[in-house]
């Protein structure tokens, strides 16, 4: 509490001192307080993650009393109002977050890009469905194992490789084990996942819950055919349905199976989704993205 406050205290007389024309927070990170203190900036808050996980238990997937899940709940509600009230401006990476702060001042969507370094697009030929992500709750990757346990029995002789690493690694390999999955690895992080996108032909999202995933941006930059689960939320905004992937109902395991194996017994239609995927990556470009920012701003200062 002491750190807190003296926190709270020294961004307040910094802020002050240097006098900004602008003021940027995360919609997680004190976003209620720094768009509180007094100054000319304007308040810019960048949200993210979904405004219905911003602060959430379910979030984190946490197990809490009535009283401590009530004094959170009650908390965010509070925190997340105050953030609309005090901000001139939420920046959603999504339609649908843009959608759940109807409430504040003002809303815009602005994506976001990736830094990674694309050596090349994928032949779609190799058999292997490629994840990557942290090995948490979040990410869902407990589905997309249960998903390759029916397209195992009819394409034994694909791969599935995961690449990540998180607390739910012992038990994500369990399952693996459990169901005598030979072809199907957990393999750690690695700097070079550029060649890995290019090793694989099919990209598989399982989240509960996303901001953008960026990581289906990078695998459309890498040509890659996608199937998603349509959580909320981003899958639907990188990837049109049925042209550079497959969106599934959320949470339908049995369809985002069905879906993997009609990827995996269509090379024709791996081809037409990857052509699609790379003219589709064009709008996350860096320099497109960036020149939605630099409108924002150039806008903003005529105010200032």
């Amino acid at each position: 509490m002491r750190l807190n406050k003296q926190f709270k205290k020294q961004l307040q007389q910094v802020v002050q001192q240097i006098n900004p024309d602008f003021l940027i927070a995360l919609s997680y990170f004190y976003a209620d307080f720094i768009c509180s203190i007094p100054c000319h900036a304007v308040k810019i808050v960048e949200s993210h993650e979904p405004r219905a996980y911003t602060l959430s238990t379910q979030a984190y997937n946490l197990k809490l009393s009535l009283i401590k899940w009530g004094y959170m709940n009650l908390f965010r509600i509070i925190y997340l109002r105050r953030v609309e009230c005090f901000a001139d401006i939420i920046v959603t990476l999504t339609k649908g977050d843009a959608k759940l702060w109807q409430r504040a001042n003002r809303i815009e969507i602005t994506p976001n890009f990736t830094t990674i370094n694309v050596i090349g697009h994928s032949s779609v030929h190799e058999k292997r469905v490629i994840a990557v992500g942290r090995l948490e709750w979040q990410k869902g990757f407990d589905r997309l194992i249960r998903a390759w346990i029916i397209v195992n029995k009819m394409h034994p002789d694909w791969q599935l490789s995961i690449f990540g690493s998180g607390s739910m690694e012992i038990e994500l390999r369990y399952l693996i084990q459990q169901e005598k999955l030979h072809n199907a690895n957990i393999f750690p992080f690695t700097k070079d996942i550029s060649k890995e996108y290019l090793n694989s032909s099919i990209y598989a999202l399982s989240s509960h819950y996303e901001g953008l995933p960026l990581v289906l941006i990078e695998a459309i930059q890498h040509g890659l055919p996608c199937v998603a689960f349509e959580c909320p939320f981003g899958a639907s905004d990188v990837i049109v349905d049925n042209q550079c992937g497959f969106i599934v109902d959320e949470g339908d395991i049995d369809t985002f199976a069905q879906r993997l194996c009609q990827l995996i017994e269509s090379e024709e239609l791996r081809k037409r989704f990857s052509n699609n995927a790379l003219e589709r990556s064009k709008s996350y470009d860096v320099k497109k993205v960036m020149a939605m920012w630099d409108s924002l701003f150039r806008e903003l200062s005529i105010r200032i």
